[in-house]
């Protein structure tokens, strides 16, 4: 089985409008937010075999926040193909993750971390995972970790509407 978690990254800062996009920081909500979902991720167990991570600040900045809650020993690659990538482009850097990790962590950007979520998704779960899937489309707001899992071994084989969407969380759900 494979599970990804999707983090978008936290609320960031607009206070310098000549600043490029690419180096806007976390704000103060933003560096609120980001260690309660790493504190979350550790207390239900999910914790990443690898993090691939968008070479933006404000994304750099949320994976140095939730970090400190997760094992040391976790390897992060970050990757200037996830900044402001397009759900296409995450799916496919998903299916060329070496099949050891188990567990990965993606930390990007909207649209692509919703559309993503939406596209790995069964489209017709019941219950619980029609009511998450459903939150997603209204909304994935900064901080909010999809929780997907595939029954596959292998990152080649995770397929659109292929993946169960165990959990979604929001940092206002904390």
């Amino acid at each position: 089985m494979k599970r990804l978690l999707l983090l978008r990254h936290a609320k960031s800062s607009w206070a310098d409008p000549g600043q490029a996009d690419k180096d806007r920081p976390l704000n103060k909500r933003g560096k609120e937010a980001a260690p309660l979902m790493g504190r979350m991720m550790a207390k239900r167990g999910y914790i990443p075999d690898l993090v691939l991570c968008s070479t933006a600040r404000r994304t750099t900045e949320t994976l140095d926040r939730v970090l400190p809650y997760l094992p040391r020993d976790i390897p992060v690659q970050y990757e200037d193909g996830l900044y402001l990538a397009e759900a296409e482009a995450l799916i496919t850097r998903a299916r060329w993750i070496g099949d050891d990790a188990d567990t990965v962590l993606f930390i990007g950007h909207n649209p692509g971390m919703e559309e993503t979520a939406v596209k790995l998704a069964r489209p017709r779960g019941k219950g619980a995972e029609a009511e998450r899937r459903a939150e997603i489309e209204e909304k994935f707001p900064t901080a909010a970790l999809a929780v997907l899992t595939f029954d596959t071994d292998c990152w080649k084989d995770v397929a659109e509407g292929g993946g169960v969407l165990t959990d979604f969380i929001r940092p206002r759900d904390l």
